[in-house]
């Protein structure tokens, strides 16, 4: 666990020094404020819509320690460029950042896929270091770049120095998987991924119409940083789908009728609990293509997210149908985690024998 805090840790400075990075150099380059939505959207989309392919690169090299060190240097190098080169700011810090979360998010799901935990303490601090880094990077005078800088070098000698989990041994891997064991893998890969959608369109959508105060500009990551850090530990108390169900079902009075900021943001706490749940249940049904499946929670991320970044994408935002849509998830949620073989059981997580734990997809 130790570990995984040092990457949780290093998450939360590459997440701030590459969004930092991005909004400072549109700042110095002097960007008009209509094309700086357009640079930002480009770096989500690389950042996370690139992460299946080299996730890919990741597993078929073995090189989860590789990735993470190079995602650190490429985020010192975003830092060193945004001051004169906007085109190569962009590059490093998208490509820092997806190899960054590849690498050391591999690297945790390694540990163990029994317990849903590390993957919420490695992912959570993300959140923070989001947050401020829109923050920093948005005016130029707000600080100087070197701080950031020295701690990612900080971050990458750190890293350096620790050992990496080793690959899980494979016990049998027969060359062409059962037909029904593939199907019922890809569909609960499929229902885990809409859930993810669905998260991040309801995530994005959630406080709009509220007025802009301190409150929400820190509670929101807060929330998101306290449900996704606990709530790994509280589904492996309770159960995954026991804990993910009725925090999913919880939060939709929360989210779907624009309560007072406080309720907003208690919702927003138990709507992240999925998260450390979803993800390592898609690498629990991918176990040897651990980056390749991180790769995909953090695609589906993307495109849920994409309605709430465009103007045609506003009705699916609206209030009124948040609540849908956490339903929606909470349906996946469920089934998704049946076809992964958990049992409903109080006080325990139990899992069924799993199909992929024999007959990984070809």
């Amino acid at each position: 666990m130790l570990v995984t805090i040092a990457l949780g840790i290093a998450h939360a400075i590459v997440d701030a020094s590459t969004v930092t990075a991005i909004f400072r150099s549109t700042h110095l380059s002097q960007v008009a404020p209509e094309a700086v939505y357009g640079v930002v959207l480009a770096y989500d989309v690389v950042a996370f819509g690139s992460q299946v392919l080299l996730g890919w690169c990741t597993d078929r090299f073995a090189s989860p320690r590789l990735a993470t060190l190079l995602g650190i240097t490429l985020t010192s190098l975003s830092l060193l460029a945004c001051s004169s080169n906007l085109v190569a700011t962009l590059v490093c810090a998208s490509l820092g950042n997806a190899l960054f979360h590849l690498g050391a998010g591999a690297n945790v799901l390694r540990g163990g896929l029994e317990r849903a935990a590390p993957a919420g303490v490695f992912v959570a601090p993300g959140a923070l270091g989001l947050a401020f880094g829109i923050y920093y990077g948005a005016q130029a005078n707000r600080g100087p770049l070197w701080p950031l800088w020295l701690l990612s070098l900080l971050a990458l000698g750190g890293l350096l120095c620790v050992r990496f989990a080793p690959l899980a041994p494979v016990t049998h891997k027969p060359e062409r998987a059962p037909l029904h064991a593939a199907r019922s893998t890809h569909l609960a890969i499929g229902l885990l991924l809409v859930s993810i959608m669905v998260r991040s369109l309801v995530g994005m959508s959630a406080a709009r119409g509220y007025a802009r105060s301190e409150l929400l500009l820190l509670g929101i990551p807060g929330a998101a940083f306290l449900g996704k850090s606990l709530g790994g530990f509280i589904a492996d108390r309770l159960g995954w789908i026991e804990a993910s169900v009725f925090a999913l079902l919880a939060s939709m009075p929360l989210l779907g009728s624009a309560p007072p900021a406080l309720w907003l943001l208690l919702g927003l706490f138990l709507f992240q609990m999925t998260m450390p749940v979803t993800l390592t249940a898609v690498a629990r049904l991918l176990p040897h293509r651990l980056a390749t499946a991180f790769g995909w929670t953090c695609l589906a991320l993307i495109i849920g997210a994409f309605p709430t970044m465009i103007p045609f994408g506003k009705p699916l935002c609206e209030r009124g149908l948040l609540s849908l849509w956490i339903l929606i998830g909470t349906v996946c949620v469920f089934f998704g985690l049946r076809l992964l073989g958990v049992q409903r059981r109080r006080f325990g997580l139990r899992m069924l024998p799993s199909t992929t734990d024999y007959w990984p997809l070809p």
